[in-house]
This record gives structure tokens, sequence and C-alpha cells, in this order.
């Protein structure tokens, strides 16, 4: 076991330290290799900021929320070398302009498939 210190406490071991602190060794690992401090609130999320079509999303969760696609769609087309946002096309039905076609079937309470026989797709 070697001793460490955290704000001027010392304790016998890195497993005692996290275990007074509050976090796991998976978190401590996580913000060791993120650069983010130890003791930084609990509710801190360690999300991966992304970039698509020049518009920046805090986390992956929230442009695939945006672009009604999901997280294994995402990571699907990220580990295909896919382009993200070629999917995220707009669609227009009886003069409304959708985002997506998941945005036009939400919105008429329809599947994608049946949306995408209503465009002719």
């Amino acid at each position: 076991m070697i001793p460490v210190e955290f704000k001027g406490v010392k304790y016998r071991s890195i497993n005692a330290m996290l275990r007074a602190i509050g976090i796991s060794k998976a978190t401590y690992r996580k913000r060791k290799k993120q650069g983010v401090p130890l003791d930084a609130p609990k509710s801190h999320r360690l999300r991966k900021k992304i970039t698509v079509d020049g518009v920046i999303y805090s986390s992956i969760k929230e442009y695939c929320l945006s672009a009604g696609i999901k997280r294994s769609g995402y990571r699907y087309r990220v580990k295909k070398a896919f382009k993200v946002s070629r999917y995220r096309r707009p669609v227009e039905y009886d003069g409304v302009q959708y985002p997506s076609i998941n945005a036009l079937a939400r919105a008429l309470g329809l599947t994608r498939a049946k949306a995408r026989a209503l465009l002719g797709l």
C-alpha cells in the first residue's frame, strides 16, 4: 500500500481515499484520464462533446435525441466511418418541414417505414 495525500489529508492507499471521498475506482480512472478533478460533484457528467454540421452537442445522447436516432445507430455509423449527419435530412410533407423522417413519423403517429412510404422513399 502506497500512502496518498488528497486535500491535505493522508490516506493509507488510493482505495482508502476513494472510499472516503465516495467515488468508485472506475470513476477515479475516468476522471484521471479526462483531467477532471477528483472532488468534482458527483452529478458532473463526463460527457464527450461532439460537433455535427457545425453544431456543438454536449453529449452523444443530446445529438441522438435531436437527430431522432438511437445511440447504437450513431455508434454503428461512426464505427463504419459513415458520415453521421447525412442520415438526418429534412423532409417536407403537406407543406410542413420536419428535421427527419423519424420526426415526421412521430408527429403523424406512424412507424418509420410508413412515413418513408408516404414520402415515396
